[in-house]
C-alpha cells in the first residue's frame, strides 16, 4: 500500500516536473521570438528612412528639372 502511494507520488511529482519544464521551454521561445520581432521592426524602420532619404532628394531633383525645362519654353 505504501509503495503503490510513494510511487503514485513520484509519478505525479514526474508530471509536475515535466510540465514546469515544458512551461520554461515556451517562456523561452517566446522571448527569442519577440527579440527577433524588435530586431526585425528596427531593421524595417531604418531601411524605410534610408529609402526615404534616398527618394526624396531624387523626386526633388526630377520635379526642379523638369520645372525647369518648362520654364525655358
Amino acid at each position: 500500500m505504501i509503495i503503490n502511494r510513494q510511487i503514485a507520488l513520484s509519478e505525479h511529482m514526474s508530471e509536475v516536473l515535466a510540465s514546469g519544464l515544458e512551461v520554461l521551454q515556451t517562456v523561452f521561445i517566446i522571448i527569442n521570438v519577440q527579440l527577433l520581432n524588435n530586431r526585425l521592426a528596427f531593421l524595417a524602420t531604418w531601411l524605410g528612412v534610408l529609402a526615404t532619404a534616398g527618394l526624396v532628394p531624387n523626386t526633388l531633383a526630377t520635379v526642379f528639372r523638369y520645372w525647369n525645362k518648362i520654364n525655358d519654353l
